[in-house]
C-alpha cells in the first residue's frame, strides 16, 4: 500500500507521516526530502521559496514525474510507504499507477495551522508573522505550477480527509481508522 499525503501547510503531514511510519510499519517517503537534498547538493539555502523554484525548474527540465521517479526509485515492488508532501496533480497521477495507492488529506484551521508553523520556525530562532504565513499559505494553496504549488486541487483529489482540529491523539485515531476502513 502507498498512502499519500497531500495538505495545507502547518496541518500534521509530517506528524501523519511519522506516525504512519513509527506506528504502522510504513516506510516514510518525502517529496520535500527529495528536493532539499538536491538544494544541497546545489549549495542552495532550503528557504521555501528557493526550494519551490529549484523543483518547478527540474520539472520543466527533466520532465514533470522527475520526483516521482525519485521517490519510485527507494520503493521496493512490494511494502508498505507512506510519501509525504503531494503538491502537484501530475504527481498525484504519476502515484495512482502502483497499485494500492490512497490520497489522504489533511487540513487544519488558518489560526491552528499558523501558531503551529510560527512555534516549528521559533525553535530555528526563524520569526515568521501571520502575513508571511499567509502569503506562503496563498502560494502553496493556490498558484499554478510553474510559480508556486497546487495544494489545493490535491486536497480536492483526496480519497480521504483529515480535519486536524483537535488533539493528537484523535488526530492519530482518524489516520488509523483510515487504515482500518481499507
Amino acid at each position: 500500500m502507498i498512502i499519500g499525503l497531500c495538505g495545507t501547510i502547518g496541518a500534521g503531514k509530517s506528524t501523519a507521516a511519522r506516525y504512519y511510519s513509527q506506528c504502522c510499519g510504513f516506510e516514510r517517503l518525502s517529496f520535500g526530502d527529495e528536493v532539499r537534498r538536491e538544494a544541497t547538493a546545489r549549495g542552495l539555502s532550503h528557504d521555501r521559496g528557493v526550494l519551490q523554484k529549484l523543483g518547478a525548474r527540474l520539472r520543466q527540465e527533466e520532465g514533470i514525474h522527475v520526483w516521482v521517479d525519485c521517490i519510485f526509485s527507494q520503493m521496493r515492488p512490494t511494502g508498505n510507504y507512506v510519501v509525504e508532501g503531494i503538491r502537484y496533480p501530475d504527481d498525484i497521477r504519476g502515484l495512482q499507477h502502483r497499485a494500492g495507492f490512497l490520497l489522504v488529506g489533511i487540513d487544519a484551521p488558518l489560526p491552528l495551522r499558523y501558531e503551529r508553523r510560527r512555534l516549528e520556525l521559533l525553535k530555528k530562532g526563524i520569526v515568521f508573522s501571520y502575513n508571511d504565513f499567509i502569503f506562503a499559505d496563498n502560494k502553496d494553496r493556490f498558484s499554478s505550477e510553474d510559480e508556486g504549488q497546487c495544494t489545493d486541487y490535491c486536497l480536492q483529489q483526496a480519497e480521504e480527509m483529515v480535519i486536524n482540529d483537535s488533539t493528537l491523539r484523535k488526530f492519530k485515531r482518524e489516520l488509523r481508522d483510515i487504515l482500518v476502513c481499507r
